[in-house]
């Protein structure tokens, strides 16, 4: 089974959010979009250990904390999805509970709609739906956390179908946090990847008793120092005088841990050989890269698990990258899409999303209602599939990870819009660059490009820009205006006449002077003694072109003071940060979901 439509409204930063995931996904997205909130509510949702605990939802995990409306009613966290692709065995297990999915229109049937004629049809499939409720209990002072089965409904005055944790083991969904420590996961503690190991190879450690035993009577040698025993008796002396401890031998000593078995499994600890000797360490001491491969090959230790015993896995993960280098990483995210039956991931690595375009890449976006979106790359893009795989890590990756994208047309524009944006913000603190407002400056390779390039991105929902060259085309320059939200024809021939047009003349001295020794440095261009102004701005243009990518357009900005930079690059970073500062934010729309 794999999850094919999932909703969520009330939880955290998302107000509400109808997702339809494909079988393997990816989402990308800039920070604090929601991207994690999505894999903590399926964990919310479908975690076997999740609600057993009794703070398994508080007051910050209803969206904007607010858990009571105006006139003191619940307001509730809703989660919801629908199962699809199920086997002939989860079919039997759930049969009662049983709807129908139709997959040429991506909807649940109605029961009025389902028919045993239809039901054979190719489009209709058989789709499990279970859902989610968080509220808070006035009466108790206590937040009520519960999943059940949405089908069949049920009347006003009963309850629904609880869904218990051996069911949600059949759902087999397995939710791994960023792997920044992997603190967790090879420990014995409930839950625990390693735990999840045993459980399903049906084995307990059944010598809890004798190591308890054994800690008992380590325990008592820390008093055979004779100083540190007698500083126990003196403390026992002075117990004595408010409450009597006495007893037959010593009345304190101390133990290895509180002898439980819950203890033990908190305080165990898997020790393994580094690399360099055989001395073996603490797992959580060899390093972040080598703890994380340790904790995706138990994952796919458990995914061989379950598929012998014909059991679902799906995989929710954050951030696959991290500490790893990125053939690791590929392998990682093609070995656990092999080995289950979905897997879910969130990244900010290019290496990780290059395996997921075109069709299961979804780029998430928060409105100003805060409902979440999750837009796949279009069958019909402006992109073509090769240039798209081709030029991904160069040109596609970074926009896909950022807020929106400033298109130019080469690396000269590039540094420039870059170098300038920089000086801007050390200038003045109070600008924000598009660096700060999430905004990734591309080089699409041409003027020709733009149009492709902004009606791509820009059909993602992301926020779209363009710097670019005087364009005598009309038609062509009406094609780059359209495709982007604002883009800004410089009336220029090019960004070096632009920046030497504009440029102190002493900047200009300057950068002639130092060039000249640079070990690049285009030697078919002589510099005269004497030159005028205008010989020397056409002068240096000349060169910026002959070395177009090579750094030296950068090199010229850096040589320039903040109030000299070019006006209408600065005018026009000015722009966007008004656009991005001053974009809509309404107010949310209270009409409920159909959960």
């Amino acid at each position: 089974m794999i999850i094919r439509n999932f909703k969520i409204e009330n939880f955290r930063g998302i107000y509400r959010a109808d997702l339809n995931f494909t079988k393997h996904n990816l989402f990308v997205g800039p920070n604090s979009v929601g991207k994690s909130t999505i894999l903590e509510s399926l964990d919310l949702l479908l975690g076997p250990e999740r609600l057993r605990s009794p703070d398994a939802i508080n007051e910050h995990d209803f969206y904007r904390s607010k858990y009571l409306d105006a006139e003191k009613k619940p307001i509730e966290i809703k989660i919801e999805c629908v199962f699809i692709a199920l086997t002939k065995r989860e079919k039997t297990t759930f049969f009662s509970h049983l709807e129908f999915w139709n997959k040429n229109e991506n909807r649940l049937l109605s029961s009025s709609e389902v028919s045993p004629e239809e039901t054979d049809e190719e489009a209709i499939e058989p789709a499990l739906r279970i859902a989610f409720r968080g509220r808070y209990d006035p009466e108790e002072d206590e937040f009520i956390a519960t999943t059940y089965f949405s089908h069949p409904p049920v009347e006003s005055h009963e309850e629904p179908e609880l869904v218990t944790s051996k069911h949600k083991r059949e759902f087999g969904f397995l939710f791994l946090r960023s792997l920044r420590t992997g603190a967790r996961a090879l420990t014995l503690e409930r839950g625990s990847l390693l735990d999840i190991v045993l459980q399903l190879k049906e084995v307990r450690p059944g010598t809890w008793e004798r190591v308890l035993d054994v800690l008992r009577k380590i325990g008592p040698t820390l008093d055979q120092d004779a100083d540190f025993r007698s500083i126990l008796n003196s403390i026992e002396n002075q117990v004595n005088h408010y409450i009597p401890i006495k007893r037959a031998g010593k009345a304190s000593e101390f133990q290895v841990t509180k002898l439980t078995r819950e203890s033990l499994r908190k305080t165990a600890s898997l020790f393994v050989a580094s690399r360099t000797n055989d001395t073996l360490v603490p797992f959580q001491n060899i390093g972040h890269g080598a703890a994380n491969v340790f904790v995706l090959a138990l994952l796919t230790f458990i995914a061989d698990l379950k598929a012998e015993n014909d059991h679902n896995v799906i995989f929710a993960m954050e951030e696959p990258e991290i500490a790893l280098p990125p053939y690791t990483q590929r392998k990682i995210v093609e070995q656990l899409k092999k080995k289950s039956n979905q897997c879910l991931f969130t990244s900010h690595s290019p290496y990780v999303a290059e395996s997921f375009i075109p069709n299961d890449l979804f780029v998430i976006q928060r409105d100003g209602t805060d409902t979440l979106r999750a837009s796949p790359i279009p069958e019909n893009s402006t992109i073509k599939q090769k240039t798209l795989h081709r030029e991904f890590r160069i040109r596609f990756a970074e926009g896909l990870l950022s807020k929106g994208i400033l298109a130019v047309e080469g690396p000269s524009d590039q540094s420039a819009l870059v170098i300038a944006s920089r000086k801007m913000s050390e200038a003045d603190p109070s600008y924000s660059s598009p660096d700060v407002l999430g905004i990734a400056v591309i080089e699409v390779g041409g003027d020709g490009s733009l149009p492709k390039f902004g009606s791509f991105f820009k059909s993602l929902g992301i926020k779209s820009f363009a710097f670019y060259d005087n364009q005598k085309d009309a038609n062509h320059k009406q094609e780059i205006q359209s495709a982007f939200d604002i883009a800004k024809d410089h009336q220029c021939a090019g960004i070096e006449e632009l920046i030497c047009g504009e440029l102190p003349l002493g900047v200009i001295n300057q950068f002639l002077t130092e060039c000249q020794s640079w070990s690049d440095y285009p030697q078919h261009i002589s510099i005269p003694q004497a030159s005028s102004e205008e010989e020397k701005r056409k002068l240096v243009t000349e060169i910026l072109k002959a070395r177009k990518g090579a750094g030296y357009t950068a090199r010229l900005l850096d040589l320039v003071p903040p109030e000299n930079l070019p006006t209408q690059i600065c005018e026009f970073l000015k722009e966007i940060e008004t656009f991005v500062n001053n974009s809509e934010s309404a107010a949310p729309d209270d009409s409920p979901l159909e959960l």
